[in-house]
This record gives C-alpha cells, structure tokens and sequence, in this order.
C-alpha cells in the first residue's frame, strides 16, 4: 500500500479497515492489585505525593514495598543488535634493517690503587673501681590476719515455669523482638533509599524550574485534534462490578495500577507530543502487569506512535505553517490497530525519539528506514474504552485500565509539588502562554483526600504520569484532585458530557 492510500484510508474508511488477528497474542490487563501495593520506588513517590496533602505513607505500607522489590523478576535486557563488522586494519610495511651499531674501542686499564698505611694501635683503657656493697634491706614487719568473710547465704532457686504454655510464651516472646528489631531495620533500610531519591528529584527540579516556559510552550489546543472516530477495537466503558472503589478507603488509601510505577518516567523536551508519550506509555503499562513482559523493560517507540497519530503528514512534510504541532493519542491507538507492516508499534531502538522539533517537518516524515523495516513491528492496541467521562475513571483505573488522558493546564499544574488543586491562590492568574494550554497525561491510580479537602477538591485525586521528566512534581508524577479534573478535562463540543478520556483494555504481539 503506498503513503497516498494509506493516509486516505486513515483520514476516511477507519470503520473498514482490517484489525488485529484473532490468532496474535493478547496481553490484557490483570485481575490482581490491591490497595496500598505498590514496588519501592513507586512507595517514594507515593510518600511525595501524601506529604503534600499532610499525610504520611504507613510504616507497614514501606516495609510491603521492600517486600514487593524483592519479588520483582531480575530484568533481562533486550537483545542488541549484532555490532557492525570492524574493517580489518591495513597491512603496515615491514621496518627498513637498521645498521649494526659500530664496535666499541675496549677501555684503558685503570692503574691499581696506592697500599693504605697500617692504623696506629690504640692504648687499653684504665681499669674501674669496683662499686661499693650496698647495705641489706630491713626486714618488713608480717602483716596482721584479716578477719575471714562471713559467709553468704546462698540464693533460692528461680521458681520453675509452669507447664508448656510459659514455654511458648517465652519463645513467642523472643520471635516478637526479634520481628520488631527486623521491622525498625526494614523502615530505616527504606528511609536511607527515600532521601537518596529525593535529593536526586530535587537536582532534577531545578532542571525542570528553568526549562518550565519551555515546557508549556510544547502545550497545544488538545480540543482541536477531537474528532470522530470508529473502529472494532472500541469498547463500551467498565463499570464497577460489585461497590465503588472509594468503599472501605481511609485518607490517605491508595490504589495504583500493578507496577504502573515500574515504567521509567521520559521527557518530550522541546516538542508537542506530549499525546504519544502519553499513548506509549499506556501500551507499556498494560504489559507492565505481566512479568513476563516487566523483566524485559521494553521501551517503545515515541516517535513512531506520533507519526502514525499524524496521518495527514505522512505523504507530505507538515511544517507550523500549515499544522499545529500536537496530535491525537485516539488516532495513534486505532491506527496501530490496522494490520500493515509499517503500523504495528515498533521498538524505541528501531525508532529512536528525536527530542528537537522541525518546524518544517514536525514528524520527520520519511522516518528513517530502520522504523519501516517489516519486521520491526512488535505490537497494536486490540482493545479500548473511549470517550470516557470523570465519573468512568475509577471504575477503569481499578480494573487496571491506564487511562490516556486531555487537560487544559493551571499554574497550580505547572508549579506543583505533587497535589494539583483546583482551589490554589496561584491560579487566580491564568497561566499564559503561545498555546491553548491542552496536554495530555496518563491516569494510573488515585488517592483518598482528607474530609478537610472534600469541599474544595472533592473525594479523591487521580495519580498522574507525566512526559516532563523527574523534576515535574514528585518524581514525575502528580496527584489531580477530583475538582480540578472538571475543571480542566477536555470535552467534546458536541456532547460535553463526555471527555477526552481513553482507557486502554488489551494489546497484541504481531503475529
């Protein structure tokens, strides 16, 4: 299929285009997880995210962390390419002889030395007096007999425990110390790793204040890439299948997508694609689940996912002349869904990420032949719940669906430390900038707020992974309070009831 049809077929027929084979290997989300479960890392960052709402992660939830950290499978690295062969070095030319070095004349006998004179003998030295006898010591008078001690009397025998039950007792009670010393060692043991982590968020942060202009110029008017879209793989939405998620929760109770936190936190730098970040991740959240799948870390392919959620620039360069520079995370799903060779999702190896933007060819379309090359394909999204509203996400997000998601921007989003509000002084100044401010983010988990914050920013916050690297909130991550998402979320002109609101169910390995 050449470039023409295909983005004809995109733009036009997406209803009749063939989808993922039955036959391919599907990877949905899991039935586990359970609140408060998370690895070590994402316990750090959960403790970020409680401590800027005045609450605390508890003492057990750190020590189930560790616990988790050592369950996780040893990763196994992708494999590399094969090195390309070294060219054999040039034959060097074989050295000119060298002459042999002139003999040498012997050197003259050296007269031998004159006899030294015998030394003069010395004189013996004078006898010494002999010392004189030293008197005899006095004799020391004996000393006087010391009364004997009287005796003590001995101590009565310890009463012996009675029966089986104070021996147990005993026992029990030496296994308890010695579980609470183990358990004072395991919190410290993470509170060591915490602030490690933490000062290298904080050097992080300070990359992120001076860049932050720069990152909310990659911002773009999300609303504007909406449009309506029809394909097999959409799914009605989840529903809570026996109580609300927020049933039996405490402040401070959390629950987050099974190893959601595993998938290393990327930046975009300088471009609008903050959509396939978002898309990307996602994908590798769904895999994430399965450690089969997590061992293997597999990085996906920004750069691809966004030119392929850019159909309309795939014949010809589209420039911020006649484009704006952002995209559609739902266009990029449905269309890995097509079964074409230069589809399927490819590795970030096959395609690496180009962190600079080309005002004159925003995808830098033609990629490059490695990410079009057939069996570069690895995997397309088979199944997803769109147009999603606020009320649906807790339902997805506890049935471990990440959820893509479209916000417009408050400076309380920008400059966060890890709780976005809605209610926050800094908004009372719009943030400003060359964009209309939309952005897009992944949804994997939420928080219960404290009944101090239930007025203001509603029941809960949804925990949040973002494209702007480390220094963004805690660690990359920000919790968005119930309030502020609709406030903030994206919703279609024609039914604003809905949302732009993408949860992703299932992914296939091509077959």
């Amino acid at each position: 299929m050449g470039q023409r049809q295909f983005t004809q077929w995109c733009l036009v027929s997406l209803l009749m285009v063939p989808v993922v084979s039955p036959a391919a290997t599907t990877v949905s989300a899991t039935n586990k997880g359970s609140n408060g479960n998370v690895s070590q890392h994402g316990s750090f960052v959960m403790q970020k995210l409680l401590e800027d709402m005045g609450l605390t992660l508890k003492s057990e939830d750190k020590e189930d962390a560790i616990e988790e950290e050592k369950r996780k499978p040893a990763p196994i690295p992708e494999p590399l390419p094969d090195p390309e062969p070294q060219p054999e070095p040039d034959p060097q030319p074989e050295p000119e002889p060298q002459p042999e070095p002139e003999p040498q004349p012997e050197p003259e006998p050296q007269p031998e030395p004159e006899p030294q004179p015998e030394p003069e003998p010395q004189p013996e030295p004078e006898p010494q007096p002999e010392p004189e006898p030293q008197p005899e010591p006095e004799p020391q008078p004996e000393p006087e007999p010391q009364p004997e001690p009287e005796p003590q009397p001995e101590p009565e025998p310890e009463p012996k425990k009675k029966g089986y039950a104070d021996d147990v007792y005993s026992d029990m009670k030496g296994m308890m110390d010695g579980f609470k010393q183990s358990y004072r060692d395991t919190v410290d043991q993470w509170t060591d790793e915490y602030n490690k982590v933490v000062r290298k968020w904080g050097i992080a942060k300070r990359e992120y204040r001076r860049k932050e202009e720069q990152y909310f110029k990659t911002t773009f008017d999300l609303a504007a890439t909406q449009q309506p879209l029809a394909s097999p793989i959409i799914v009605s939405g989840a529903k809570p299948a026996y109580k609300h998620p927020l049933d039996g929760m405490e402040p401070g109770d959390f629950y987050v997508i099974p190893s959601a936190m595993d998938v290393p936190v990327r930046n975009q730098e300088r471009r609008g694609t903050c959509a396939a970040f978002t898309g990307i991740r996602a994908i590798e959240t769904v895999l994430a689940q399965h450690p089969k799948y997590l061992q293997y870390q597999l990085d996906l392919s920004e750069q691809h996912f966004y030119w392929l959620s850019r159909p309309e620039c795939i014949k010809d360069a589209c420039t911020t002349d006649n484009s704006s520079d952002g995209s559609n995370f739902d266009v990029g799903f449905i269309n890995t869904s097509i079964k074409e060779f230069f589809t399927a999702v490819r590795r970030e190896q096959a395609c690496p990420y180009i962190p600079v933007s080309d005002n004159s060819n925003l995808t830098y379309t033609p990629l490059n032949n490695t990410c079009l090359q057939e069996d570069q394909g690895l995997l397309r999204v088979s199944s997803m719940a769109r147009n999603l509203n606020e009320d649906d996400i807790l339902g997805e997000i506890r049935q471990n669906h990440p959820v893509a998601a479209g916000f417009t921007l408050t400076k309380s989003y920008m400059q966060t430390n890890g709780l976005v509000r809605s209610n926050d002084p800094v908004n009372r100044s719009a943030a400003s900038g060359m964009h209309a401010a939309g952005h897009a983010m992944l949804l994997i988990g939420y928080i219960k707020l404290p009944e101090s914050m239930l007025e203001d920013e509603g029941r809960y916050c949804a925990i949040m992974a973002n494209s702007w690297g480390e220094g963004f909130g805690a660690g990359g991550y920000a919790c968005l309070t119930e309030q502020w998402m609709k406030d903030n979320l994206i919703r279609s002109e024609q039914d604003p009831s809905i949302g732009m609101l993408t949860a992703i169910r299932s992914v296939s390995f091509v077959d």
